[in-house]
């Protein structure tokens, strides 16, 4: 088992945990428009920017991972990623980023608290997972999930 880095230490057990149900969804591959159009949708009803998506099955992606996002605003989908649940958690990735926390923040944690409630709730809003599941699948692998909607970084200003 790797070990998740000290800035990120929830990384590993997040990904164990998705590896449990989003097997299920490695098989669906939708065509790039399609993805384009979930994220469009996504990002409208949480008021943030579109990130640009680039997708296809020639997207090579380091580390073996099926999708990446930097904070540029740019998903990256490889052939292993081009799936709702997938961009799912890339989309989370965004909307931590530009609603949450500045990647570049001191203490900034990837998969955090804040950054999994946003999955969680990404994935309940796409009919992908219920909340309640993925909140028992959490605990069984000890994720933390923020417990209510965090403050964004303009309310903690006011």
């Amino acid at each position: 088992m790797t070990a998740s880095p000290k800035s990120d230490p929830q990384r590993e057990a997040v990904y164990r945990m998705e590896d449990r149900f989003m097997s299920s969804w490695s098989s669906l591959v939708l065509p790039p428009d399609y993805l384009s159009e979930i994220a469009r949708r996504v990002c409208r009803k949480w008021k943030v920017p579109q990130p640009r998506l680039r997708a296809g099955q020639k997207v090579r992606i380091p580390g073996g991972h099926a999708a990446t996002y930097s904070s540029g605003g740019i998903i990256t989908l490889g052939s292993r990623g081009m799936n709702p649940a997938v961009l799912a958690h890339e989309l989370a990735h965004h909307i931590d980023h530009v609603l949450y926390h500045d990647m570049q923040e001191p203490g900034y944690e990837a998969h955090g608290p804040t950054w999994t409630w946003i999955e969680m709730t990404l994935l309940d809003e796409l009919f992908i997972m219920p909340a309640s599941a993925f909140r028992a699948l959490a605990k069984e692998y000890r994720v933390k999930i923020a417990r209510k909607r965090p403050k964004t970084r303009h309310e903690k200003k006011r």
